[in-house]
């Protein structure tokens, strides 16, 4: 029965730097006791959920309380976008990307992963962390995981999952050796990008691996969020009247006009193709069980997607309008996870108690006969 109805799974979509409101859902989790032990990441997604895999509870909560280590990594001091607006044309015009990823792997990568590989990730805090990345060469997705990449260092993971074409220089993931060295890792021989351009959230393709069956999805980026608030508003007036359902019909309507215009296109450009990143970035499926979509998020937000901090107050500020935005979706989550709890209970205690002593076969009676 534990089987069928599968785990709970958080998946932390890609965004930039609004992916720091991701920080308030996990604080929000936490608080509430409803972290679950799969964690699914894509871009900055990778980034918020490689500090939740390697720190226990005690761990998060200390570190999440005060944030500064995150304002010294993602501020103007040390953070991953140095470059002023003016220098990012010059760069892409000149080398075709902005940033090089050495400094990500110093400083961001390397605090958030604090050296680990996904095994030893697990070993250490018992969370199962997955990575979502694209090979450049093309062919499917990868799901980096103690299962398909034990010794891939997951700062390395971190680094290709957050290179995004122009933005980032591609990456060749890296594991450790035996004897501690690092090497490339040998399970792909390209390089890789951002795995936000195939699956942002793999919700079917973990289930399939992992049979997460139920999935937590905090959503921040800046083509999804404001696309969805129209059926989110929809939504709430669909609970309160029932005359305005159609308005939740308008918003599949206009996903099938705008896939009906791309397809007018194609035969006119070449892009964007069916089966390209560009196809895949705007029509895969950014939804779960529990959508925690971050329509709180500031103008100003959107306008510094690539800039680092300005405060460690404003990153303060995220995080608490990132929690009180998790809360209401959260209220589902609470009933799922104490019917896992006591599904897992009751597979525990199968699984220990004493096997039952067989009992002795009755002796059939026959008809008596009379003499």
């Amino acid at each position: 029965m534990q089987a069928s109805f599968g785990e709970s799974c958080l998946f932390l979509s890609g965004g930039g730097m609004l992916g720091m409101y991701h920080l308030g859902t996990v604080r929000q989790l936490l608080d509430d006791d409803l972290l679950p032990e799969h964690l699914c990441g894509t871009s900055v997604g990778s980034i918020v959920g490689a500090f939740v895999a390697t720190r226990t509870d005690n761990e998060l909560r200390e570190e999440l309380n005060t944030l500064e280590e995150w304002y010294k990594q993602m501020g103007p001091e040390e953070g991953p976008f140095p470059v002023p607006y003016w220098e990012v044309v010059v760069r892409v015009l000149w080398r075709g990307y902005i940033y090089d990823y050495m400094n990500q792997y110093r400083n961001q990568a390397t605090f958030v992963s604090v050296g680990l590989t996904f095994a030893e990730a697990f070993e250490r805090t018992g969370r199962t962390f997955t990575i979502t990345c694209t090979p450049t060469c093309g062919g499917p997705l990868l799901l980096l995981n103690r299962h398909t990449a034990p010794t891939v260092l997951i700062a390395s993971a971190v680094c290709a999952s957050s290179s995004m074409p122009m933005l980032v220089q591609a990456v060749r993931l890296l594991e450790k050796a035996p004897d501690g060295s690092v090497r490339p890792w040998p399970g792909v021989a390209s390089l890789v990008r951002d795995g936000t351009m195939l699956a942002d959230s793999p919700c079917h393709e973990l289930a399939d691996m992992l049979n997460t069956r139920w999935s937590i999805i905090s959503q921040v980026n800046p083509h999804v969020v404001p696309m969805s608030l129209p059926f989110l508003f929809a939504n709430c007036l669909r609970r309160s009247l029932r005359a305005c359902a159609s308005l939740g019909a308008a918003e599949p309507m206009l996903r099938r006009c705008i896939w009906t215009t791309l397809h007018t296109l194609q035969s006119w450009t070449g892009l964007p193709r069916r089966g390209g990143w560009i196809y895949n970035l705007l029509f895969q499926d950014y939804f779960g069980d529990v959508n925690i979509v971050h329509d709180e998020m500031r103008f100003i937000d959107y306008v510094r997607v690539i800039k680092n901090e300005i405060s460690i107050e404003d990153l303060q500020k995220k995080a608490f309008l990132g929690a009180e935005r998790s809360s209401q979706p959260l209220q589902r989550q609470k009933l799922r996870t104490k019917v896992e709890a006591a599904l897992r209970a009751a597979s525990t205690a199968s699984a220990i108690a004493p096997a039952s002593t067989p009992r002795r076969p009755r002796r059939a009676l026959g008809r008596r006969t009379r003499v």
